[in-house]
């Protein structure tokens, strides 16, 4: 591996295809947009035409493209033409639009109204552009800055605000090299900030303040140095002073500021206390911003009456925050004056800017649940590099830092290669500011390699450090598309979650990849099989257990520990750690009963973050039992005959989930009982099930019921009875079994669509739920039709031959003859249902409808064998309900089968 000189974006060879970046450029007004009338200036429309398209430095003189805009709150996509520039120092062109809003904002007149247009502007366009230009105003341009910081919420793209002293059509400006280095900086610089360009420097928004009323170096960042500075040669970023969402959610946004319930009072040598008190009782006044004398100090008045104000007004729940009056400094209450402030609740607002203050004071006040107590708290927290923090230093190497950078990423990257994750938080601990967007001779930064890492605990833990989701390699890739072209649904489903898209440039190639794959790629939002990030908000909770992100997230999550716990069983099973993998994704905290540690699932489930492993066997084991319980809410039983007694373990399970009493959704895998049911025989491995299933009803436990379909991953070519697909000597395929071969079966890939569908039962809750029944089935296919899918998958023949008996060719558990004689029974003599319950064999009221095959695939879906011959069904509905982006049979046995015949050294 080598570093590139450049780490967010590499620097591209002479020979390869240059590679734009997509900005827009939103336009609200201000002086840089002004020209003179009559009149005096005023604003000229057309900003891009008469500013920009005639300067070289702003157009390379390419032909033009239009470029989509979503233009209006009706999500209305409109086609602007676009520019682009010459080719920068970086080997990158950026090319650009100009949205310019309706009714432009006067910056001195601005509210939140205004600070939500924009908001609102960039969330809608947020999958569409690389980066952001947002032209404003210079009178107000700290305080939306500041708003813009808390309004917009895990912000993973540079959003950058400039305006100018002179207009940009004047012939002396400050105009052109401030939206030009903002037009780079935006272009080049994965920076997820809110951040103004001003003067060659670029500044964190929340930190800025106007310090001229006319020079051009007009604004500073007295307590923060700049984030980047643009010189003659190139612009310099200085990477460990960037703010990154550590929260492991995707780009929102809070545009209901509470700015009219808040003001901003500055104290003065005199100031009677009466002039404080009228101001704290102004009618639903909610917060206050006091500007106070040096380290935070003001006068208490005669008897303290000034304090006796300002702490009656605290107790009727107004917040108050001390801002020092002072350009540089911070808030301390070192005096006596302020340790009395401090004493009477006045929160200490440290380094924090009055403008920062202020928005972030409007901000936590409209969000939802929030408390004087809890706001007052948070003020005093950094959210978005707002204010400094006192820290700790961290351990660094006796010799500073290490030799050199390319060997730290080396080692990194053959860490995250061999899912190392130990090794990985040991690199990292030390220099992750710079390691987290370094870059190899591909572009690739750590998380394109983590995103087809096989350890997704590696992934979760760089995203949780700041990793970016956006930055694309050399070849234009970003983490989300290599996830999703290796088939790794978990990665995908962690990355949708923090925030990642497909960018627009590998949309078109996407799309023809999703067609053979539809399943994980419709996972990461393109396909027949598309899932919207919408979609991803209504069908799954991301914060397992604190509301759905749209009933308002709090602000700045960092990766709390999950308030919602699972409880599982026999977790290296196919149903328990598809489940698993899927909560520890997505931010449940797990706790499972594993009977040994040996094998490949176990392992990866313990480098799992937020997974407990309890070793030990079930059967007569109380206490492993009542451990696994301990602090769980929901619960995924699934038991083996291969652990004991299923019956009396099942029973057990039960009875110590009621015992623990704070199981609130209980989900236990059952089968049926055919005999029942019809005049069939009971399967020995499956009526225990049902036994169980009827204990749990009555002991009246909030549960549900899944029953699982036939797995597509039974097939295999080892010599194992019933799902043998064998490979023969021509090269083709031969799958021998009892089944009639024209009668639909269920079929479910267990690994790949068990988790999604238990997380959506456990987040739709009891309520829907309770002492319901769902078939775990996505598609019901008859033998010839999965054969037909296998030969299209694989491009050679698969047949399918009935015979009367299963061909045992392998030593076999006990037992196991006895359930293949039964399945020979049911299913080759009797031709029985698969699923014999009433329920299953007619439509259920109220169950979705037009859930048929997705893209033509799952051939057969809704039909099935009944007592009455092949019926209609809702057996796959409810399920393909529940989760949309089920990988179908043909997908399976292109996609996974060879990996497995691979595994068993039996490809061909």
């Amino acid at each position: 591996m080598a570093v590139s000189s450049i780490p967010e974006m590499g620097e591209a060879k002479p020979e390869e295809t240059v590679q734009e970046s997509r900005v827009l450029i939103i336009m609200t007004g201000g002086t840089i947009c002004m020209q003179p009338s009559p009149s005096g200036f005023i604003p000229a429309r057309g900003f891009q035409e008469k500013c920009m398209a005639r300067v070289p430095t702003f157009n390379d003189g390419s032909p033009s493209t239009t470029m989509d805009v979503v233009a209006n709150a009706a999500n209305e996509i409109k086609e602007h033409p676009s520019l682009r520039t010459p080719m920068t120092a970086y080997g990158r062109q950026v090319r650009y639009t100009v949205f310019e809003f309706e009714e432009l904002l006067d910056s001195s007149s601005i509210d939140a109204k205004g600070w939500a247009e924009i908001a609102e502007t960039v969330f809608r366009n947020y999958t569409l552009f690389d980066g952001f230009v947002v032209l404003h105003g210079t009178d107000s341009l700290a305080y939306t800055c500041s708003a813009l910081s808390f309004m917009l919420q895990n912000l993973g793209k540079p959003v950058v605000l400039t305006g100018s002293q002179a207009p940009m059509l004047e012939l002396q400006n400050d105009a052109t090299d401030n939206l030009l280095g903002s037009l780079v900086v935006a272009g080049h610089f994965m920076i997820p900030e809110v951040c103004l360009y001003f003067n060659n420097r670029l500044f964190r928004g929340n930190r800025t303040t106007k310090v001229a009323a006319s020079d051009f170096a007009a604004f500073d960042a007295p307590n923060c140095a700049p984030l980047a500075v643009t010189t003659s040669m190139r612009t310099n970023v200085n990477w460990d002073m960037v703010h990154r969402p550590r929260s492991l959610q995707h780009f929102s946004i809070q545009t209901n500021l509470d700015t009219t319930h808040v003001a901003c009072l500055r104290i003065f040598p005199g100031i009677k206390p009466e002039m404080v008190d009228a101001v704290l009782k102004l009618d639903g006044l909610r917060g206050l911003i006091l500007e106070t004398f040096g380290a935070g100090n003001a006068p208490s008045g005669q008897d303290n009456a000034m304090i006796n104000v300002l702490a009656s007004a605290i107790q009727r729940g107004i917040v108050i925050v001390n801002i020092t009056q002072c350009l540089t400094g911070s808030v301390s209450p070192v005096y006596a004056t302020g340790m009395s402030l401090s004493r009477a609740g006045v929160v200490a607002g440290l380094d924090m800017t009055t403008e920062g203050a202020l928005t972030k004071l409007a901000y936590l006040l409209a969000l939802p649940d929030s408390t004087p107590e809890s706001i007052a708290a948070r003020m005093s927290v950094s959210l978005r590099g707002e204010l400094t923090e006192s820290s700790q230093p961290v351990f660094r190497h006796p010799d500073g830092a290490l030799p050199e950078r390319i060997q730290t990423l080396t080692v990194l990257g053959y860490a995250i290669g061999h899912g190392d994750l130990e090794k990985v938080q040991a690199i990292t601990k030390s220099e992750h500011h710079w390691l987290l967007n370094g870059a190899d001779y591909s572009g690739n930064t750590p998380i394109h390699l983590a995103s087809t890492s096989p350890a997704i605990s590696i992934l979760h833990f760089l995203l949780s450090q700041g990793g970016s989701v956006h930055l694309r390699n050399r070849a234009g890739r970003t983490p989300l598309f290599l996830a999703a072209n290796a088939g790794l649904s978990e990665h995908v489903l962690l990355l949708r979650k923090s925030g990642a898209h497909l960018h627009s440039d590998e949309r078109p190639a996407a799309e023809l990849l999703a067609r053979h794959r539809p399943s994980v790629w419709g996972l990461a939002g393109v396909g027949p099989k598309e899932i919207s990030q919408r979609e991803m908000d209504e069908e799954w909770d991301w914060d397992a257990g604190r509301g759905r992100m749209t009933a308002g997230p709090s602000p700045d999550t960092r990766m709390t520990q999950p308030q919602k716990t699972i409880a599982v069983v026999n977790a290296t099973g196919r149903q328990a750690a598809s489940l698993i993998r899927v909560a520890s994704a997505v931010g449940y905290s797990v706790r499972a009963q594993i009977h040994s540690l040996k094998g490949t699932i176990a392992p990866e489930l313990a480098e799992l973050p937020n997974v407990t492993l309890l070793q030990g066997p079930l059967l007569g084991n109380v206490a492993l039992m009542d451990e696994l319980f301990k602090g769980a809410q929901l619960a995924f039983i699934n038991t083996t005959s291969q652990s004991g007694d299923e019956v009396a373990i099942g029973r057990a399970l039960a009875d110590a989930a009621k015992r623990a009493g704070s199981i609130q959704h209980y989900i236990y895998s059952s089968m049926p009982d055919h005999s029942v049911h019809g005049p069939w025989p009971a399967v020995p491995q499956w009526a225990p099930k049902f036994t169980v299933e009827n204990y749990i009803r009555q002991l009246g436990m909030p549960a549900t019921f899944v029953y699982a379909g036939i797995y597509n991953n039974n097939f295999t070519s080892l010599p194992y009875p019933l799902f043998q697909m064998e490979l023969l000597a021509d090269g083709s395929f031969e799958w021998r079994a009892p089944f009639d071969p024209e009668i639909p079966l269920p079929w479910l890939d267990a690994e790949h669509d068990v988790g999604p569908t238990l997380l959506q039962i456990f987040k739709d809750g009891t309520k829907k739920w309770n002492g319901h029944r769902i078939a775990l089935t996505f598609e019901t296919l008859s033998p010839l039709q999965v054969c037909a899918a296998f030969s299209r998958a694989l491009d050679r023949p698969c047949n399918y031959i009935r015979v009367p008996k299963i061909e045992v060719k392998v030593n076999i558990p006990p037992g196991y003859r006895e359930q293949l004689e039964a399945l020979e029974i049911l299913f080759g003599d009797c031709d029985a249902p698969y699923f014999p319950q009433p329920e299953f064999s007619q439509p259920a009221a109220g169950s979705p409808k037009g859930l048929g095959p997705a893209g033509g695939k799952g051939a057969g879906a809704g039909m099935m064998q009944g007592p009455g011959g092949v019926i209609s069904l809702r057996v796959t509905d409810e399920s393909r309900h529940l989760w949309q982006g089920w990988r179908d049979m043909e997908e399976y046995a292109r996609e996974v089968f060879p990996v497995e015949e691979e595994a068993n050294g039996s490809a061909g």
